[in-house]
C-alpha cells in the first residue's frame, strides 16, 4: 500500500509541475540557448527569470532566486507575449544628439593628431622643483 501511495504522490507533483508549465519545451530550449549565449549579466537574468516563470515557478520564487522585483518578472513575461525573445534585450538609447557636425569632428580630429605640442618642452618656461622633490 505503501508503494501505491509513493507512486501516486510522486505522479501527482509531476502532473502538478506539467500544470504549472506555461510554454512548450521547444519554447524553454530556445530562451536556454539564449540564456547559455548571453555575455551580459543583465540580460541573462532577463532569461533566467522568464525561463523559471515559464517553467512554472511564481513570481515572488523567481524574485528571490534571480534578484529582481516579482513585478519585473510579470513585466518580462509581457514584453515576451507582445515580441518574443527580440523584446527581452535592451533597446538601443539615442542618447543626446552631438554638437559637433561630422565635418567639425573631423577637423578637431585633425587638429589634435597634427597640432598637438609635442611632449618637448622647447620655448616653455621650465618651473623648478621643491627641494623635497628632487
Amino acid at each position: 500500500m505503501d508503494k501505491i501511495a509513493d507512486i501516486l504522490i510522486k505522479t501527482f507533483i509531476e502532473l502538478r509541475q506539467i500544470m504549472r508549465t506555461r510554454a512548450s519545451q521547444e519554447e524553454l530550449n530556445e530562451i536556454k540557448n539564449a540564456m547559455n549565449t548571453e555575455k551580459r549579466a543583465r540580460i541573462f537574468k532577463r532569461y533566467q527569470a522568464l525561463y523559471l516563470f515559464l517553467s512554472g515557478k511564481t513570481c515572488k520564487e523567481i524574485a528571490s532566486i534571480v534578484g529582481i522585483t516579482a513585478n519585473t518578472v510579470c513585466n518580462l513575461h509581457k514584453i515576451y507575449q507582445k515580441e518574443g525573445l527580440e523584446g527581452i534585450p535592451d533597446k538601443p538609447i539615442s542618447g543626446r544628439p552631438p554638437r559637433l557636425t561630422s565635418e567639425q569632428r573631423v577637423a578637431l580630429k585633425e587638429v589634435i593628431i597634427n597640432k598637438v605640442p609635442s611632449h618637448k618642452l622647447d620655448g616653455y618656461r621650465k618651473v623648478p622643483c621643491a627641494p623635497a622633490f628632487r
